[in-house]
């Protein structure tokens, strides 16, 4: 039931939902004297649709989501292990082209705990998502030359909700003292947030950031598709926060 719910949120945040519905109610149906209500509802859509397609629009929420992921990752601490989050693999190209790995931009999650044990900074790394996702994971990893009884694998995490039970499960399993936990830098806080309600307070990475420093960069007021999945990964990460406090999947952290 919550997997639905979290689906049907996830489309009823997108701007893009939004803007189609207002252009539906605004087609030109129905009796003449509400053409201008049409327009407007019309002229409506376009503007929702442009104004989050647009790259200082886009950056600005997603830095507000990014700000609160905290790093206390220690690099003087050789931790016994470092906890993975999925999501970093294109699920149904990757179902269709087994010969090839897919990758999206969360790839940094894999790449960065792959470093922390090849410098000898994480003993161990548990990888945690659904099943043929962390099969993909462990098999790069043990292609980059990661024994693979080095690697722990939690195959039936389907949220970050998940994720955080059942890491905190196999830690007291494996009587692991140190832990780090890395996500992504839009994803930090939810997870964060998540482990400390499982009873698992760990040292944070957060990686992957998909923020510039407008002072720094020059933005383009031109719209593009980037811009708008990136406003609405934004809106969708603010929303799952609220809905998993709601829940009472996430409990409050410093």
């Amino acid at each position: 039931m919550f997997y639905i719910l979290s689906k049907t949120l996830d489309v009823l945040v997108a701007p893009l939902t939004w803007a189609v519905v207002l252009a539906l109610f605004a087609l030109p149906f129905g009796r003449p004297e509400r053409a201008r209500k049409r327009a407007w509802l019309g002229a409506s859509a376009v503007a929702i649709l442009c104004a989050f397609s647009v790259e200082p629009v886009s950056n600005r929420l997603m830095l507000s989501v990014e700000s609160s992921a905290r790093q206390t990752y220690r690099p003087t601490i050789d931790y016994d292990v470092a906890i993975v989050l999925g999501g970093l693999i294109e699920r149904r190209v990757f179902e269709s082209h087994r010969d090839a790995m897919t990758y999206n931009e969360s790839v940094e999650r894999l790449l960065v705990a792959y470093d922390l044990f090849r410098s000898g900074r994480a003993h161990t790394l548990l990888l945690t998502s659904g099943g043929v996702e962390v099969d993909a994971m462990r098999a790069q990893l043990v292609r980059w030359g990661v024994p693979d009884s080095r690697i722990v694998l939690d195959r039936n995490a389907a949220n970050t909700h998940d994720n955080a039970v059942n890491s905190a499960r196999m830690v007291r399993e494996h009587e692991w003292h140190s832990v780090v936990m890395i996500t992504s830098r839009f994803h930090m806080q939810r997870a964060r947030e998540c482990f400390q309600a499982a009873g698992l307070p760990v040292d944070t990475l957060p990686v992957d950031p998909r923020t510039y420093d407008p002072r720094l960069q020059d933005s383009t007021w031109l719209p593009r598709a980037s811009a708008l999945e990136t406003s609405t990964e934004a809106l969708r990460e603010l929303t799952g926060r609220l809905v998993y406090r709601i829940r009472g999947y996430s409990a409050s952290v410093p």
